[in-house]
């Protein structure tokens, strides 16, 4: 069920990715939630909840409009704990990925770059998946805003993403 749960999301980001119509995306993905709840896997719905706030990003829907779950894994922190607990390195990569990518539509670059340098460790257990390619763009363009405001140690760091 975890596997079915997972593939829900993936199918979501890979949506996104191919650019197709964002509402019906974002309804789709909506109307899973009663299921991914009842998986009651952090690594799932942290998925769906990072999701979630993607969409809000893209759409430019206030953020007051955030996505609560009816479970025990409401709080992010508590989570991606228990991700990392179960030592799902696919799972931790992915929250870093999405964080990356959240963290830039937000315009903070700064926590986009350090959400990409979490999870460069881990990209081995992502491999073959779109997520490798997304970190890398958003650390990219974070590294690219930093770099103008940087001081000349930190363009050199910046410089070398």
């Amino acid at each position: 069920m975890i596997f079915t749960g997972h593939s829900i999301n993936v199918s979501t980001a890979y949506s996104v990715f191919a650019g197709l119509p964002l509402d019906d995306v974002f309804e789709a993905h909506l109307s899973h939630k009663a299921f991914l709840e009842r998986l009651d896997s952090p690594f799932v719905l942290n998925n769906y909840l990072d999701t979630y706030e993607i969409f809000l990003q893209l759409t430019g829907t206030e953020k007051g409009a955030a996505e609560s779950l009816q479970t025990r894994w409401n709080d992010r922190e508590v989570r991606l704990r228990a991700i990392e607990d179960e030592n799902l390195q696919l799972g931790v990569f992915i929250h870093y990925a999405k964080r990356c990518m959240i963290m830039f539509f937000f315009g903070n670059y700064q926590q986009c770059y350090d959400a990409a340098c979490k999870a460069r460790p881990l990209e081995e257990y992502a491999m073959g998946t779109l997520y490798v390619a997304q970190l890398y763009f958003y650390w990219c363009l974070s590294a690219a805003m930093l770099h103008e405001t940087g001081t000349p140690a930190e363009k050199k760091r910046y410089a070398g993403v």
